[in-house]
């Protein structure tokens, strides 16, 4: 008998886990450059040049873990079907012994990455197009990429880091709810025994609104449905749960529906309707008309 056989869902918490692995890495590049140039710490062109050089080996473990996190998810997609899939076909490459006695899952030897779509879109109705499989095997070679740059562009590939999770949440995951994920990762961690969750929700919001800035609106439709066109509003409800000392205001609320009446606000990064007033804000040159009890005015945050 085989003993411990992973589930579908240890195959996603373990991939959902490698994905934010790589995207705190990213941040932390991201936060650490901000501060820098903010603070005028780098001497010139060439200081910045060197940051993202020696920034090649964090990149490049984000891409590795990436590339394992999507692997792990078509694992966990292959494992909900039947997980001893997952094990090498042939009888002669299984543990000595095993039909004599119990083993764990763990010894079987389980099959190459390379074959994962393979066994995905044979036993799995909705199968990984084409466009998605040339991304994953991408990952890998984006890597060797980072790994022989030497060059600024470095500095670009933060971004498309972030891109690949998002595509990979959408595509296997849950779409739309990356940063639902976000809050549930970090809330796990062994630091959230003492930090606050505001700071959690402050951390998730300045993450939010780097990548608001950073997607086309194609992107945004894609990854979170909404157009990066429409106005934007104070969500309330991810208001009320920040520290009111991070630097960014969650501006990710949308009108649902967006018409001159409607009552409700959408935010696509906490995925919550909040009520809201049609009222005039009445603060200085503020043309807002949109507030809720908890915040005032949803355009310039003024109560």
């Amino acid at each position: 008998m085989i003993l411990e056989v992973p589930t579908a869902e240890d195959f996603f918490r373990t991939g959902i886990s490698l994905l934010n692995q790589a995207w705190n890495n990213v941040f932390e590049l991201i936060e650490y450059y901000k501060l820098a140039k903010d603070q005028d710490m780098f001497e010139d062109a060439s200081g910045e040049v060197d940051y993202w050089r020696a920034a090649s080996d964090e990149l490049s473990t984000s891409v590795t873990l990436t590339h394992q996190g999507i692997s792990f998810l078509i694992k966990g997609k292959i494992a909900s079907v039947n997980p001893h899939l997952l094990i090498l076909s042939q009888p002669k490459d299984w543990p000595k012994g095993c039909d004599k006695g119990d083993v764990y899952f763990s010894d079987f030897k389980t099959v190459d990455t390379g074959d994962l779509v393979k066994i995905h879109n044979t036993f799995l109705p909705i199968k990984l197009d084409e466009s998605f499989v040339s991304f994953f095997m991408s990952t890998s070679r984006k890597r060797n990429k980072i790994m022989h740059s030497i060059d600024n562009n470095l500095r670009f590939e933060v971004n498309s880091i972030i891109r690949d999770i998002l595509i990979t949440n959408d595509t296997l995951s849950n779409p739309g709810e990356w940063f639902l994920r976000r809050m549930e990762y970090l809330s796990t961690r062994p630091w959230a025994i003492i930090d606050h969750d505001e700071y959690y929700n402050d951390r998730v919001i300045t993450e939010c609104s780097y990548v608001k800035s950073i997607l086309t609106d194609s992107e945004m439709k894609q990854f979170f449905q909404v157009s990066k066109k429409s106005r934007f509003y104070i969500c309330p409800s991810c208001h009320s749960r920040t520290s009111g000392m991070g630097e960014d205001t969650p501006l990710f609320a949308v009108l649902k529906p967006n018409t001159p009446t409607s009552t409700n606000v959408y935010c696509f990064m906490c995925l919550q309707y909040s009520p809201v007033k049609r009222e005039k804000c009445g603060e200085g040159d503020c043309k807002g008309n949109v507030l809720a009890d908890n915040v005032g005015c949803l355009s310039c945050g003024e109560s």
